[in-house]
């Protein structure tokens, strides 16, 4: 139900209730997913280069903003989607 609820708001682009904040973030993750499908995303193993752009701890090591750096791809989507770093972007994805 749930699932069928966001599905059909999302194409609501004036919708702004109790849902919208989630339905950002699943575009925002949709939006991540696709690049990584695609290719566009500098991928090495199963790390994404990044930039960061805030200072953060992951795993008790401190990244400052604009350190570069490799990523846990399930720690790139949530760290995308707030706003925390960059994915570099493959030549593919300058068309």
């Amino acid at each position: 139900m749930a699932a069928l609820r966001l599905y059909d708001l999302r194409g609501s682009k004036e919708y702004s209730g109790l849902d919208s904040g989630i339905i950002r973030i699943l575009d925002a993750l949709i939006a991540v997913y696709a690049k990584l499908l695609a290719g566009l995303i500098v991928v090495v193993g199963e790390n994404a280069v990044v930039k960061f752009k805030a200072n953060v701890e992951v795993e008790g090591r401190v990244y400052r903003r604009g350190d570069i750096a490799r990523l846990p791809l399930d720690k790139l989507v949530a760290f995308t989607i707030a706003g925390l770093v960059d994915p570099f972007e493959s030549v593919a994805s300058l068309g």
